[in-house]
């Protein structure tokens, strides 16, 4: 018995409910904010203080920075699942998926503003456009030609959940705790409705104050 092998090669692009189920990653406040906040610290100019602002209130959740900002090559991928430039740095986020993850486990709808000089890149995802028409291979960059300041915010909104005065004052007290050294070394400031986030700095041992150096921007103690 002569058995005939033949090989076909099919189409395996994910299909477009992949993206929408990112935002079922679990997380809840503190948590989806703190991988923006990572990101922006990633992008942090040596020798100059970084400042990060989050402005929230019951119909949008905005997190802007002063940092580097995205090239075009980069902010081109910046919804591309699992591309990351980090995984051979020493940055906080490495995996390519916190920002989408993040954004859409707070809102359906999310823009995202990042510039170096001469040139502001725009990528704006909204779920109910994208469940329709989005596309793999063709999603819109918008293009600004203006002088600018570096830097990147990140706006989302049709929130999906609500947000009380207790939560703001919980997420105050968690981004102290987490990004307390970044914080007290002041290489970081972090302003959530303009009230700064006081370090929360845990007692430390000599040999764990250098463990933390270590993941400080330029070294800072």
């Amino acid at each position: 018995l002569i058995r005939m092998q033949k090989t076909e090669y099919v189409d395996i692009t994910p299909h477009r409910s992949v993206f929408l189920k990112l935002g079922q990653a679990g997380y809840n406040l503190s948590e989806a904010l703190a991988e923006l906040i990572d990101n922006s610290i990633d992008a942090s100019i040596p020798d100059k203080k970084l400042t990060i602002k989050l402005i929230i209130d019951k119909t949008r959740i905005r997190v802007d920075d002063n940092g580097k900002g995205m090239p075009k090559s980069v902010a081109s991928q910046l919804l591309r699942l699992g591309y990351t430039t980090k995984e051979k740095e020493k940055k906080l986020g490495k995996f390519g998926l916190g920002l989408k993850t993040s954004c859409l486990s707070l809102g359906s709808h999310f823009e995202v503003r990042t510039a170096q000089k001469d040139e502001e890149y725009a990528i704006i995802f909204d779920e109910e456009w994208w469940a329709k028409k989005g596309d793999w291979k063709k999603f819109p960059l918008h293009i600004n030609l203006s002088k600018s300041t570096s830097h990147t915010s990140i706006s989302i909104t049709k929130l999906l959940i609500r947000i009380e005065k207790k939560d703001i004052e919980k997420m105050l007290q968690d981004i102290g705790a987490r990004f307390g050294p970044f914080i007290g070394s002041e290489s970081v400031e972090i302003l959530v409705n303009s009230i700064a986030c006081k370090a929360q700095l845990p007692k430390l041992t000599s040999q764990g104050m250098k463990e933390f150096a270590l993941k400080l921007p330029n070294g800072h103690v």
